[in-house]
Formats: structure tokens, sequence, C-alpha cells
């Protein structure tokens, strides 16, 4: 699973020159401009159309030579977000004249409401309707839709195969018993929960997990609670503290469970689920895609890159257009980005 939930550094974006831009943190492409603008010269131009979940689901378009655009999924829009803004969370380099607004999603999910972005505030909430930012798979980024894989370690704990951490299965302030948390929670402010120190399960490095490693295990798709049921049974709804602020400020950005929701909301008291260990991505996986380099359509096949460094899996070309012959073996290095997993990889060829 990719996390993300830090600043956007300025190597994190490839200009392709054609108003679209390339996100080297998860191989996405996107249009610069939102839907209704026009892209003139370098710039964002007009006024962005508003568009209603479902439409942005059905939407076909065709612009800078693709005809493969699609509304992009919350956890994509949220992977453009620098949390940690202040004003309008997003790189106005790459996207110029960004017009103030929520973004849409493409997925209803099962409460028939959509989901959509504010990147004035990096707020996410349901949304019927807002502006529309198209995207495209170029090498793909499953990991960001990769579900969390828990392990009940049967001492309240469970450990999430696709990140490698830790959680406590009970809010603060409750206590394990009968395979459920049970008792009332604490509500603490974000500055008792940073410094709050605990030891269960034998461990005493819990602590408050940061906007992306508490939305990793977020799943919208359900009924609320927006959480796994068996791992998180009787989960208290509500809304958990993160350790990420808002920029100069003492805001800590939260998820509310109930809803899906992301907000910051000053030093209010909320709730905690602790964590512990470091965040380390399972595998990188790529799906069947084409992409451009020079002018030449290269199809790329899935390969996979496990956390233990080894890896399988066929790669057709290269990134400087060469086209491999069948059978030619080339080594791939994959690099952790901060938090992240990037996945434009530099090649060393062997024969």
């Amino acid at each position: 699973m990719l996390l993300y939930g830090s600043d956007s550094p300025a190597d994190a974006w490839i200009d392709n020159g054609d108003g679209t831009a390339t996100h080297t943190v998860t191989g996405l492409m996107w249009m610069r401009s939102a839907l209704g603008q026009a892209w003139v010269g370098a710039n964002s131009i007009g006024v962005p159309k508003v568009f209603s979940g479902p439409e942005a689901e059905k939407i076909v378009h065709h612009f800078a030579g693709y005809d493969d655009w699609r509304g992009p999924t919350i956890n994509e829009l949220m992977s453009i977000v620098d949390f940690g803004c202040d004003d309008q969370c997003i790189d106005k380099r790459i996207f110029p004249n960004h017009a103030d607004s929520s973004y849409i999603a493409n997925s209803s999910y099962i409460s028939r409401s959509g989901f959509g972005i504010d990147y004035n505030s990096a707020g996410v909430e349901k949304k019927w309707a807002g502006f529309l930012r198209l995207v495209r798979s170029v090498s793909t980024s499953l990991l960001l839709e990769e579900k969390a894989k828990f392990h009940d370690n049967g001492d309240g704990t469970a450990t999430d195969a696709s990140t490698s951490l830790t959680w406590m299965r009970f809010t603060l302030g409750q206590m394990w018993n009968g395979g459920k948390g049970v008792g009332e929670p604490y509500s603490l402010t974000y500055e008792d929960a940073k410094s709050f120190r605990h030891t269960f399960a034998g461990f005493d490095d819990w602590r408050l997990p940061s906007i992306g490693e508490l939305n990793s295990i977020v799943d919208r798709e359900i009924e609320s609670p927006h959480a796994n049921s068996v791992i998180f049974n009787l989960m208290v709804v509500g809304r958990y503290l993160s350790s990420t602020l808002v920029k100069r400020t003492n805001q800590a950005y939260s998820i509310n469970f109930g809803d899906g929701s992301i907000g910051s909301f000053g030093n209010v008291a909320g709730l905690v689920r602790l964590v512990r260990g470091e965040y380390q991505p399972s595998s990188f996986v790529s799906s069947k895609s084409h992409s451009s380099f020079d002018g030449k359509e290269t199809k790329c096949y899935e390969l996979r890159i496990h956390k233990s460094g080894s890896g399988s899996g066929d790669v057709l070309g290269g990134q400087d257009g060469e086209i491999f012959a069948q059978g030619r073996m080339v080594t791939l290095t994959a690099y952790l980005y901060t938090q992240l997993i990037e996945h434009v990889f530099p090649t060393s060829r062997r024969g």
C-alpha cells in the first residue's frame, strides 16, 4: 500500500510539455487543467465545469493524444495533496490557475454519495458534485487502492501486511477484554495525544499515526464505520487524530471514521488509535499498460518487487525508447521516497 501525507517536492513531477504532468511518486499522468478549462501556452484558461460523481465515472475525454482519461479515485486525488500546506494544498507550479473549490472523485461508494477534496484545506468529505481533474494510468499506481491485509496477533493488536504497521485494535482509553475494546475512550487534544506514552502487548513505542498511515486503514467502500469491522470490532465512531499538522499551526489533521472525511479543527480534542512500527510497502505492482517513450509505443507487463528486495516480471521496453529483445535481462532498482515508494525506475541493462 502506498502512503502519502507529506510535502510534495519539486522533483516529484515531470512536465510533459503538452498540458499534462506525470507524478513520479505514483506514476499517474494528470491533466494540468480542470475539465472545462483550456490549456493555452503554459496556463489554464477559463472556468471549470461542475460534474457529479456518477458523471465523473462515465467521462470520456481525448487530450494530448490520449483517450483513456478518467475521473480519479479519492485516494488518487489525495496523492497529490500537500498535507502541511496553509493555502491551496496542491503544487501550483504544476496546476497553474488552480480553481478554488472541491474536486470530485469518480467513485460513488455504498452511500451513493461520492467523495471530494478541497485543495484549499486538504479536507475530504462526501460530495455530490465538484470540479473534475482527469487522470490516466501510465505505469499505474495500484498500491493507492490496495486494501489493508490484517493479521490478528491475538493480543489486542493487528499487523497490516500491506504497510508492516501494527495497530491497537481498540481506541485509546479502552481496555482490551474478551476480544474487544471495552470502556470509555479518552478524548485528547493533539498536544496531549502526541506526548502520550503507552505500553501495551509488551511494547512501549506506540505513537500517533500520520495522516497517510491513518488513512491506510480507512475503507470508504463500506458502511460506517469506515474500517475493517473484524479487526476494529465495535469501533468507537468519531474523529481520530493524526500527527500531521497544518503548516505553521498546531492544528492536526484527523479522520472521521463515521463518514470518511478528513479535516483539521484546531486544538480540538479527538479520539486516538495508536500505531507502532515503520512503514514498509508490501510490493510495487504495475499492471499492463501502454506508455509512450520518445514517441514510441511500449507495452509494459506486470512487475512485482517485494519489500525483501527480490522481484520478478516481464519488461518489454525501457524509458529511453529502446525495445528489449525477448529474454533480455534488465535490472531495476526501487527507492523508498520519504513515506512513499517511487516507481520511476532507473535501469541498468544486462545481456
